[in-house]
């Protein structure tokens, strides 16, 4: 225990730990107030929407041209008959003069919060990535790893310790920030927006939601620990990391064998974090999704540790 408490304190008192906090808490601020002078409780504002604008003036153009049904001002009987060279000219005149305009709700509501968690949570997976790829590779790349193994020579004890203190560092911080993000949204909804549905159920389904976004956080530590530890830098998990989202599921298995997308990180990530089925991921179901992940985490951490136990750390 004493060790893991080191550790833990060791974490927070990280230079980078403390730069990612302080620059995430700042574009909390920034966003609280850009959400809060943004959102308008006048109900709407109108404007126009041109691309389906146009759409469905050709549409409506072509079903009067060709005697389809019509829902204009003018009666049909007062067109020209289908097939006369007037017909097409009276169409397009009754077209050109509909008037478009398109309700835009620019009030910031409260059941708003659920998605923002959601694309969140992808940022806050990266920062863990950070945090527990930084916790090992620097412990690594300055000698320090050497240095505790004389006073603590049994390997796999002091791997598993690190990566404790990098799965809990990952999970307090991006929950605090999910909380504070959560305050610094909840103004622009009670004053210049809606909280229209905010019953108990919603504020259940937000929690159980940041618990999914801190767990995956979580994971995401662990396995850039686990990575960072094999390749002796935080360079190797940022490295590794990059790659097989460009690579693994953007270009190689992702693309070219379809089979493999239901094994995949990232497909599975989404599936935890949304709480839905989706098509890439089929009969998988989000407990399952994050159990998976859970086991990928775990299996790269079994790998380091056990590499760790043989290498020699000079």
């Amino acid at each position: 225990m004493r060790l893991i408490g080191v550790e833990l304190r060791r974490a927070f008192a990280r230079r980078l730990t403390k730069l990612l906090i302080v620059v995430s808490i700042a574009g909390i601020v920034a966003a609280g107030i850009a959400v809060y002078f943004h959102s308008n409780r006048a109900t709407a504002e109108i404007s126009p929407a041109a691309p389906k604008i146009e759409d469905f003036k050709n549409g409506a153009f072509q079903d009067c041209v060709n005697g389809g049904p019509l829902d204009f001002p003018t009666p049909p009987t007062a067109l020209p008959p289908v097939g006369s060279a007037q017909r097409a000219g009276a169409c397009r005149d009754l077209v050109d003069q509909l008037q478009f305009n398109q309700a835009v709700d620019k009030r910031f509501h409260v059941t708003q919060l659920a998605d923002v968690l959601q694309h969140v949570s992808a940022f806050a997976a990266i920062i863990a990535w950070l945090l527990g790829s930084s916790l090992i590779g620097a412990e690594w790349r300055t000698g320090s790893m050497a240095t505790l193994l004389t006073w603590e020579p049994r390997r796999i004890r002091v791997t598993m310790a690190k990566a404790f203190a990098a799965v809990v560092a990952a999970f307090i911080i991006v929950m605090v920030l999910q909380g504070l993000l959560v305050g610094a949204l909840y103004p622009a909804a009670r004053f210049r927006g809606s909280t229209a549905g905010a019953t108990h159920e919603f504020w259940r389904s937000l929690s159980y939601l940041g618990l999914r976004s801190g767990g995956l956080a979580a994971g995401a530590a662990l396995i850039a620990f686990a990575v960072a530890s094999l390749g002796r830098s935080t360079a190797a998990a940022l490295g590794a990391g990059f790659g097989y989202l460009a690579l693994v599921e953007g270009a190689l298995l992702g693309a070219l064998v379809p089979s493999s997308r239901p094994w995949l990180i990232v497909r599975n990530a989404v599936v935890f974090i949304t709480d839905r089925r989706a098509f890439d991921v089929p009969g998988r179901s989000p407990e399952q999704a994050g159990l998976l992940l859970l086991g990928y985490a775990l299996g790269f951490l079994l790998i380091a540790a056990l590499v760790n136990q043989q290498r020699d750390v000079n």
